[in-house]
């Protein structure tokens, strides 16, 4: 699945979806009296749990309204489980297997590798759980990352289990013994109640026509050209939102248009920013931040231009798999924040490097001299910093992490001691965060927009209109999201990759970073034969369900010029 189609896994492989298109069309089938049902072919996710927990909510509420909901499993892993368990009915093919069971935390430590190579960090941090940089200077976890390792888990553990019980009716006990006891085979994960049926694609689409008889079908580009009329009349009297996404690490130079890469960068984000900010079609700016941190510096820059922003129109943040530590501090200066349960965000901490290349050329063979005037010599990669630097490389790191608490309370509407008690770098997901004042509800784009009626003084029902730039290419996809590639060479270079990536900061000179322990990385065993394109399963799949359905079938796509993104 290509990194930057995070909902290919669920549309059948259609081209031009993100998460906004995907929701607003799911809002307007909710409404559409004409529809009975949607078929929801779920494959290989690259999502993450927030952004999933919004698509679940959104099928929720089109159960709520009336329409029925099935998902059709070729094999379950934990993401594609978790999504399909909202439906009325799962069905999972005869010879598939259940690999959802449960969550793992994994983290890749890159010290012994670094000592090999004559490398060193030299690394100070501010915030007791600030953990980002034990990927560098430690060969296992510390006792502070291993308790917010534990208690993420705990805490969205608790949330998938809880969800999948209700919606499946099984008691939560029954649930956590079956991800004890799993992997199982189609027919021992049927017996669990797991799903509902076994069935073949063909066997989905009579039993389709056995329960509603011989129903109308339509395919999804035709149901998205049904419904562009009804988007486009409802957008005429809308109220126009501007939606900027920042994605990815958080880092100070720019050139490139925003979202064109897999960085945010602060040049960037102050341009188009200002763009919304001073358009006077737009009566707010909803920022979608899915950002790990990066630079202190541009996060700090970045907090600035939406200050800025919020004195021309209101400023509202929706959080979507992980906005922590320069992505929380961003977060911080707009009026509202939103996050889902399982967001990954707070990280309210500072860790500064220096690193050091010495080693590395002496195997090489070169050498260095230096000739300097002033303290300038302390940025050579080729001098490590004696105890009176490394003392003031903290001093920095403490002033930086004395701002950012102060920005949170400032902003949150909080004590010093209360953004204290929830700081020292420490992880949270959304539901923990809500409990700490560090945001101001648990939801997705749907609930930061119904918040932005309310501050807008909007009736609940009004619509708004989402003038956006759709952005490809989100770095928290390879975070969380990696499949496949797991011990692989590929795989065993990518999870370096995100690794290093946040940290290259101080690779140019930067000394103070605020970036979460990125690189904990979820894993789940995902199904064990990705489909692929031109497979002979894959064919039969998309003739069985993406070919015929009641009403909409497993694809919904669209691009933001056809029709409008109204909600």
């Amino acid at each position: 699945m290509p990194p930057d189609r995070p909902w290919s896994g669920l549309t059948g492989g259609s081209r031009n979806v993100d998460l906004l298109t995907l929701l607003a069309v799911l809002r307007s089938a909710r409404e559409d009296d004409a529809l009975g049902l949607v078929l929801l072919d779920v494959r290989t996710l690259g999502a993450g749990w927030g952004r999933i927990q919004s698509v679940r909510r959104a099928l929720s509420e089109l159960r709520a309204a009336g329409k029925r909901v099935w998902a059709y499993l070729a094999e379950a892993g934990m993401h594609e489980y978790y999504l399909a368990s909202a439906a009325d009915r799962v069905f999972l093919a005869p010879a598939g297997r259940f690999e959802a069971v449960g969550l793992a935390s994994e983290v890749l430590f890159l010290k012994g590798a670094l000592d090999r190579l004559g490398i060193e960090a030299q690394l100070v941090h501010s915030g007791r759980f600030k953990s980002a940089g034990e990927a560098l200077t430690r060969t296992d976890m510390s006792d502070e990352h291993r308790t917010v390792a534990n208690e993420l888990l705990d805490d969205l553990y608790g949330q998938l289990v809880t969800d999948i019980a209700r919606d499946r009716r099984l008691e939560e006990d029954a649930v956590r013994t079956a991800f004890d006891e799993g992997p199982f085979l189609a027919a021992e994960a049927e017996r669990r109640r797991l799903v509902d049926a076994l069935a073949y694609p063909d066997e989905v689409h009579a039993a389709l026509e056995e329960r509603f008889g011989d129903p109308a079908f339509i395919d999804l580009s035709a149901y998205r050209r049904r419904r562009a009329h009804v988007m486009r009349r409802n957008a005429l009297d809308a109220t126009v939102v501007g939606l900027l996404p920042v994605r990815g690490a958080i880092t100070f130079g720019g050139g490139a248009p925003m979202g064109s890469s897999r960085n945010a960068t602060w040049r960037d984000f102050r341009r188009e920013l200002a763009k919304m900010a001073e358009d006077p079609r737009l009566a707010a700016i909803v920022l979608r931040i899915d950002s790990p941190g990066g630079s202190g510096l541009a996060s700090d820059l970045m907090w600035r231009e939406i200050m800025q922003a919020r004195r021309l129109k209101p400023v509202v943040v929706s959080m979507a798999d992980v906005a922590a530590s320069g992505g929380y501090f961003m977060a911080v200066a707009a009026d509202d924040v939103t996050a889902e349960g399982g967001t990954l965000t707070g990280s309210i901490g500072v860790l500064s490097m220096k690193p050091v290349f010495r080693g590395l050329y002496d195997q090489l063979g070169l050498t260095k001299e230096l000739v300097s005037r002033g303290n300038a010599g302390r940025n050579s990669d080729y001098v490590r910093l004696d105890e009176h630097e490394m003392r003031r490389l903290g001093s920095e790191a403490d002033a930086f992490y004395a701002d950012f608490v102060g920005k949170v309370a400032a902003g949150r509407g909080l004590t010093t001691e209360e953004v204290s008690s929830a700081a020292e770098g420490r992880v949270w997901t959304g539901h923990q965060a809500l409990a700490h004042g560090l945001i101001d509800r648990i939801g997705g784009l749907e609930e930061t927009l119904s918040a932005l009626r309310d501050r807008l003084e909007l009736a609940p029902d009004a619509r708004l209109s989402i003038h956006h730039r759709a952005a490809p290419a989100a770095f928290w996809q390879r975070i969380f999201a990696l499949r496949g590639a797991r011990g692989t060479t590929e795989g065993s270079r990518a999870a370096v990759e995100r690794v290093i990536e946040p940290l290259a900061p101080a690779l140019r000179g930067e000394r103070v970073l605020a970036v979460m322990p990125f690189f904990m990385e979820f894993v789940q065993r995902g199904p064990l034969t990705p489909p692929a394109d031109g497979d002979g399963h894959e064919r039969e799949c998309q003739r069985g369900l993406r070919g015929r359905a009641h009403a909409l079938v497993s694809r919904i796509v669209g691009a933001f010029s056809e029709p409008p993104i109204v909600f």
